[in-house]
């Protein structure tokens, strides 16, 4: 229905490694902004909260700029929200329940 909106199968693929180097670098990014705002409380919750948060970001503008730029219509964006969206939440209480904070650091935050 949209021939012209993503690259063919077979020039798709070049592009592969690209991408899952992206993924890999923004999951590392997403980690230390965890990190960062980690605030002691249980792995799950902490990542279902950042989760939440940065999935709101992710679809706000991801979601938003690739209806403006390609040839897609609402249901197509609307499904790339949902799914970028879970993904997000999803990705955020993996981070929570993997994440091990560093017991100095911990030492610090309760001195504040």
């Amino acid at each position: 229905k949209y021939p012209n909106v993503y690259r063919s199968n077979e020039a798709g693929m070049a592009f592969l490694p690209m991408m899952f180097a992206g993924i890999f670098v923004a999951m590392l990014v997403a980690t230390m902004i965890y990190a960062k705002g980690y605030e002691g409380g249980a792995g799950v919750a902490e990542g279902a909260r950042f989760g939440f948060l940065l999935a709101v970001f992710i679809v706000c503008v991801f979601v938003g700029v690739n209806y403006a730029t390609l040839n897609i219509n609402k249901k197509i964006t609307g499904m790339l929200a949902v799914a970028g969206f879970f993904e997000w939440v999803v990705a955020g209480i993996v981070i929570g329940l993997v994440y091990q904070p560093d017991a100095a650091a911990a030492r610090r935050r309760a001195a504040v």
